[in-house]
């Protein structure tokens, strides 16, 4: 049960000091769950997370810059800590519930354990609008104040109305669907045509048959593709829109674009990062019709093994926008049924060939591959879900998905061999805390493999192969996953832990992440300071760059690029909780027509108060608290990660099938609570 309001404010610590010795003190950033514990991510990367149980949060709120004491038990690879004091707020904007006492306005906000409270005013404040949710940006001098105190700067309406719930969310994670008046100004100067004497400066692609490879429902073309035999060998182009051409420093739409750091895709709708001027029209790489890029063109062996690389800036014309399911109908019927070119169709049969090479050597190299089923909402054709299934994923897919890492590690290994700054996609070894929990459940499983020998990209690859056929791969892979550190940007080439890999950067995908720009950026300091406009090299020997004087001075430096970095990966984890709090959202929304049908379910994930159950033959899970178990009294077995029983000693653990019916369903919760089968005969 929650607490009444909590004015939550800097103070004097008053906890009681653990028994643990202290180690260090550290400053870091605080991620607070809705439960009331927290993590805290220190500001140097090279220090694991700490664990902040709710006793020790000291008025610690999400996002917040806070000192900790941290200590760790001797045989407990956790660290954990205390919060000594706020260093500063995180977050400026809040929202919450308006409510009045006497002639006081404030705001609750009710999203975690205990209540936030802020005192508001605000021109048009009246008392009509109690009960309605608002969002709130605190004062500089109030947000350390008791309560906090702030001013509302909008009304979003009435809680659990549609529209609401969808403005709620995008404010809470500072997304903004309109534009800035300066940066809609700035794109509309944009010339509809290329510039003649930009397009002389490049080499010129538009007799290669480049096509796109996209889903249906896409719009901003970011990428292009072409391969043909060289002899042995096989030569790939890969064509990505020139946007750091339109979007320049010091301009409204760069500092829009590095605010927003990253489109936000949502079943829907999408909030690009780019005006829908450059995002669908000028950056988008449309058929027929003349395009600036940059490429990156690889020389591969007969094993695909990248012999040399060239980078340059280019024009071209797509011949062709194909889909994923469109290429996989060609590839399935080889090319019988098509209406595809023929040099397309020799181009796409090269692809294949360098994919399937990629392929087997990223498995031999050892990457780790989940392969774990995403959610899609159907919608019908006057816009209403029909259903929420598993996306298809075909090989086409992973065709493309190879390309792009070769390109992306090509990139990357060029200014990685050169030591010139860069930002890099990094993805650090998992925390040993996090493994031993991941061995722990597997054991709890009953799965007899070596999980205990897990430590480097290939023993987890090994790992998963072994169990593929296993009923329980899919939670498995999806435990092991949570156990993984979050990929993030850096200037610090820490490498790819994932895939594997020494050298990996975003190079593919500018006109819907910022960190893509910036390399860009970075490459095209790199191309105009050259004598030929191209940067060429082997991934064998190291190739020095000749870079002019003047060139050299406008790259950017690594101080530069690590605030970019940071900002760039904090945008693009706001993104990922947006997007699964707005399918968390929709799923809601689509079961509420259930209610009170049964489901057949399998259990895909196990906590303390109960099941979180997969609904067939739906894409989606609910909640089946132990409370709501009631054909017995439920004990939690931890070490084998069950519920028994008590009288009937049945178990449930995860993988097993059980009978449920929807209980209810909360929008406030983003949950669906279910219960055990009982008298209920409606059934789906």
């Amino acid at each position: 049960m929650k607490s009444k309001h909590h004015f939550s404010r800097q103070k004097k610590i008053h906890s009681p000091k653990p028994e643990k010795s202290s180690q260090k003190k550290l400053v870091g950033s605080l991620k607070l769950h809705r439960d009331g514990y927290g993590f805290v991510l220190p500001d140097n990367p090279d220090e694991p997370d700490v664990f902040i149980p709710p006793r020790f949060i000291n008025g610690g709120l999400p996002d917040d810059k806070v000192e900790v004491d941290v200590w760790a038990t001797p045989g407990d690879l956790r660290r954990e800590g205390r919060i000594l004091r706020v260093v500063e707020r995180g977050r400026k904007r809040w929202i919450g519930t308006l409510e009045q006492k006497g002639r006081v306005f404030f705001v609750v906000n009710h999203d975690y354990s205990t209540d936030i409270v802020m005192v508001v005013s605000g021109k048009n404040l009246k008392s009509s609008l109690v009960g309605k949710r608002v969002l709130v940006e605190i004062d500089d001098a109030g947000a350390f104040s008791n309560p906090m105190t702030g001013q509302v700067v909008e009304v979003l309406g009435a809680p659990l109305e549609k529209n609401t719930e969808i403005a709620s969310i995008l404010a809470k994670h500072a997304i903004e669907r309109e534009f800035p008046s300066a940066v809609e100004h700035e794109s509309k100067l944009l010339s509809d045509s290329l510039d003649e004497h930009e397009v002389l400066k490049r080499i010129d692609l538009r007799k290669i048959p480049l096509i796109t490879i996209d889903g249906e429902t896409a719009r901003d073309f970011d990428d292009a593709v072409y391969a043909t035999k060289k002899g042995k060998n096989y030569l790939l182009y890969v064509c990505i829109a020139d946007v750091a051409h339109y979007v320049r420093l010091g301009k409204p739409l760069n500092a829009e674009a590095f605010k927003r750091g990253t489109s936000v895709y949502f079943s829907d709708f999408c909030v690009p990062m780019l005006p829908e001027k450059l995002s669908n029209h000028l950056c988008s790489l449309r058929p027929n019709e003349d395009r600036l890029v940059l490429c990156c063109e690889i020389e591969f062996g007969p094993d695909a093994t990248p012999l040399h690389v060239r980078l340059y800036e280019a024009v071209m014309n797509s011949w062709h926008r194909a889909t994923y399911t469109e290429v996989q109908k060609a590839l399935d019927s080889h090319f019988h049924q098509t209406r595809f070119q023929p040099k397309i169709i020799e181009s796409i049969k090269a692809m294949k060939e360098v994919a399937d090479l990629l392929i087997k050597l990223r498995k031999d190299r050892g990457a780790i591959e989940f392969d774990l089923p995403e959610a899609k909402v159907i919608y019908d054709e006057a816009g209403q879900m029909m259903a929420i299934s598993k996306t298809e994923r075909f090989f086409a897919h992973l065709l493309i998905e190879e390309l792009m890492i070769a390109a992306n590690v090509a990139v990357a290994t060029y200014f990685a061999q050169n030591h010139i700054p860069q930002i890099y996609r990094v993805h650090e070894e998992p925390d040993a805390f996090k493994l031993e929990e991941f061995e722990k459940f597997v054991k709890g499983l009953s799965i007899k493999k070596h999980v205990d020998r897990l430590r480097h990209p290939k023993d987890f690859a090994h790992f998963l192969a072994s169990i593929h056929a296993h009923p329980m791969f899919d939670v498995v892979s999806q435990v092991l996953l949570r156990s993984m550190k979050q990929a993030s940007y850096s200037p610090k080439n820490k490498g790819h832990f994932g895939l594997a890999l020494r050298n990996y950067a975003h190079f593919t995908s500018p006109i819907r992440r910022y960190p893509d720009l910036l390399v860009h950026r970075q490459l095209k300091t790199l191309l105009h300071s050259s004598k030929e406009g191209v940067v060429s090299y082997s991934p064998k020997h190291v190739s020095k760059p000749e870079i002019k004087r003047h060139g050299a001075a406008k790259l950017l430096s690594v101080e530069d690029l690590e605030g970019m970095a940071a900002q760039s990966s904090r945008r693009e984890r706001e993104a990922m909780e947006a997007e699964r709090e707005m399918f968390d959202l929709y799923r809601v929304w689509f079961m509420e027509k259930y209610v009170d049908n049964v489901f057949e379910g399998k259990v895909r994930r196990i906590v303390k108060f109960g099941l979180f159950v997969e609904l067939i033959p739906h894409f989606v899970e609910g909640l089946l608290h132990v409370r709501d178990m009631s054909d017995d009294f439920y004990i939690y077995d931890e070490k084998h990660i069950r519920f028994v029983g008590r009288k009937r000693r049945k178990s449930f653990g995860v993988g097993d099938k059980v009978r449920v019916f929807i209980k209810e369903t909360s929008v406030a919760d983003r949950m669906v609570y279910l219960g055990m089968e009982k008298r209920h005969t409606s059934s789906v």
